[in-house]
């Protein structure tokens, strides 16, 4: 987990707020570390980042634990 927090400090250049970490902490337990830090990137020129890419990674991603909708793909994930 912290380093999520690392990457995303890097990304925006400056340390995360309190707030901020909780945010990347709740992301975390529900979606890929790829996906947080690729929208991070995407937001990272808006006035608040991390909250802009929390926003646009619940509407655009799945979470971890979702069901794909193909069999053979859930079963494939679970054997890795």
């Amino acid at each position: 987990m912290n380093e999520l927090v690392q990457e995303a400090e890097m990304i925006i250049g400056r340390m995360v707020s309190p707030k901020e970490y909780t945010i990347l902490m709740d992301l975390a337990k529900s979606y890929t570390t790829v996906d947080i830090l690729h929208f991070i990137e995407w937001s990272k020129f808006e006035n608040r980042p991390i909250d802009y890419a929390r926003k646009m990674i619940i509407d655009k991603c799945t979470k971890k634990d979702a069901d794909s909708g193909s069999k053979w793909l859930d079963k494939f994930k679970e054997s890795l």
